[in-house]
């Protein structure tokens, strides 16, 4: 169900401030500050190797008001020639990470950042339960919309949670087990990369993903977060995997599945169900499975108790963008 965005007095942005950091410690904290939800894809050591993974440069600014850390604008620039792309990345939840009555004021602070890197398109996104007065987005010029996404409730007990799977689903687990598929920590990366080059390799598309990815176990433990790194084996060969992160108090899924041959193994479902056990085993109140991308992955991830959520996502491209991308649809058409 859509979330009614929150109402909030604005503040100018002469009340705000950005500073760089590069203290990963003071920037968690500030995360925390801003009273927001605060998830794996919001840390500094996340951000740092993401930035490694997708061939982006890291802007690590700190929101002050007062005189004080009240949050976070990561900046995430991509470039493309003379232009960028800023915060477009293959994960959500990357937006200002501050007060509501903030958002506004930060979003005006990042302006000259954003000039002077040649950003023409930026996204703003915003994890489930963030205060987001969508004003303060559709005001500065964004496309407001809303994106679904599923998420577990992982506080019942592990027999409440396997009743709460729908009947399909417990099946499936049951038939994945008897024919012989284990899940085992991963000890390397390169299931992972077989399977998310066979999954965007299937839509014609490109994962986003370059240079650092995927990260070895050694590198995903370093980032101080609670991981759960896994394979699905059939026979002693491994057919899937997923990485599922967590900070103290929820957890997501970041990436993973099964390659396509071996979906008939049911693989796929053990591997979710064995990630939603991980997030209970580790106390955190839920687990988010990260995005509908289609239909048929949103009747996959619905099978497991899950309710479906929305999030609000800001899309913005400056006038040279437009102007950019009118050039480019009339080369197609002429052509």
């Amino acid at each position: 169900m859509r979330a009614t965005p929150a109402r909030a007095h604005e503040h100018s942005s002469r009340d705000v401030k950005l500073a760089t950091t590069a203290d990963g410690r003071r920037w968690d904290r500030a995360c925390h500050a801003s009273g927001q939800p605060v998830t794996p894809f919001h840390t500094f050591r996340w951000l740092a190797l993401a930035a490694a993974m997708t061939g982006t440069r890291f802007m690590p600014l700190v929101v002050r008001f007062a005189g004080e850390d009240v949050g976070v604008a990561p900046l995430m620039i991509r470039r493309r020639g003379v232009v960028s792309l800023a915060n477009w990345l293959p994960f959500p939840y990357l937006g200002p990470l501050v007060p509501v009555d903030l958002l506004g004021a930060s979003l005006d602070a990042l302006r000259p950042r954003e000039n002077f890197s040649g950003v023409i398109r930026q996204q703003q996104s915003f994890a489930p339960e963030t205060g987001v007065d969508e004003r303060s987005l559709t005001a500065r010029g964004f496309s407001v919309r809303y994106d679904p996404t599923y998420v577990v409730d992982t506080r019942p007990t592990e027999e409440q949670m396997w009743a709460a799977l729908e009947g399909r689903c417990r099946t499936k687990i049951r038939k994945a087990e008897r024919e012989g598929v284990l899940i085992e920590e991963a000890v390397d990366g390169s299931t992972l990369r077989e399977v998310v080059q066979a999954a965007f390799d299937a839509r014609d598309l490109n994962s986003g993903y370059e240079g650092a990815f995927p990260p070895s176990p050694s590198v995903l433990a370093s980032l101080h977060l609670a991981i759960r790194n896994v394979v699905a084996t059939v026979d002693g060969h491994s057919v899937g995997g997923l990485v599922s992160i967590a900070t103290e108090d929820r957890a997501l899924i970041w990436q993973g599945g099964v390659l396509p041959d071996f979906r008939g193994t049911h693989a796929n479902v053990l591997l979710y169900w064995d990630a939603i056990k991980w997030a209970h085993r580790i106390g955190v109140g839920s687990i988010d499975l990260v995005g509908v991308p289609d239909e048929g992955i949103g009747r996959f991830k619905s099978q497991f108790g899950a309710s479906l959520t929305e999030y609000v996502v800001g899309q913005r491209q400056s006038a040279f963008g437009r102007l950019i991308e009118k050039t480019r649809r009339n080369a197609l058409t002429r052509s």
